[in-house]
């Protein structure tokens, strides 16, 4: 996966995964922090993911564990 080829899995997988988080978290700021995680795990993991249906899948699941994971955090320091 080339940064070109990141650029366009980022443009074409972004609204999706943003929404997801967003509609967990109901935070644009942290959804918007939580999509960039993802998406910087996906070019540190890139040799590891391959083809489009593992990208969506890998995507969608880090982003929802780690909106979860926020979550959890928030709730512990309440």
């Amino acid at each position: 996966m080339s940064k070109s080829d990141l650029r366009e899995i980022f443009e074409m997988h972004y609204a999706t995964v943003f929404g997801l988080v967003y509609g967990l978290t109901d935070d644009k700021k942290v959804s918007q922090d939580i999509v960039s995680e993802t998406f910087i795990l996906l070019w540190k993991m890139r040799d590891c993911v391959e083809g489009d249906k593992n990208i969506k899948a890998f995507l969608t699941t880090t982003a929802r564990t780690m909106a979860i994971t926020e979550l959890k955090n928030k709730i512990h320091h309440v």
